[in-house]
């Protein structure tokens, strides 16, 4: 006998893609499903951006600004004081802020810092 088999459909593949910019696809046997990217929410006007600058759910330490990124996670950066640098700790998803030492790019060459 004549053996048959089904070759799934990818509804995702290539620029057929039926999700939108900040969506990422999943291909189901119920057809393509659309999902939002890191960093957005779903939205009655689709993925949006999370705006954790404004809406304070931002982990900035005192003394710095939030800068708003599009997307990702996190979705934004910290700007800290003159003098210091923001570090980014991904395992306590928190924001420090790290004193710069101007001697360690050696401005003075052969000098004393």
């Amino acid at each position: 006998g004549v053996s048959l088999s089904c070759i799934p459909i990818d509804y995702c593949q290539g620029e057929a893609s039926p999700c939108g910019l900040y969506e990422d696809c999943q291909s189901t046997t119920m057809g393509p499903q659309c999902y939002c990217k890191p960093g957005f929410h779903n939205d009655t006007a689709g993925c949006m951006d999370i705006k954790e600058c404004s809406d304070g759910s931002h982990k900035c330490p005192n003394g710095s600004s939030c800068n708003n990124l599009v997307g990702g996670i996190p979705g934004y950066d910290c700007i800290c004081e003159d003098g210091s640098k923001s570090v980014y700790n991904v395992m306590a998803d928190s924001w420090d802020c790290e004193d710069i030492n101007e001697c360690d790019d050696d401005p003075c060459g052969l000098g004393t810092c």
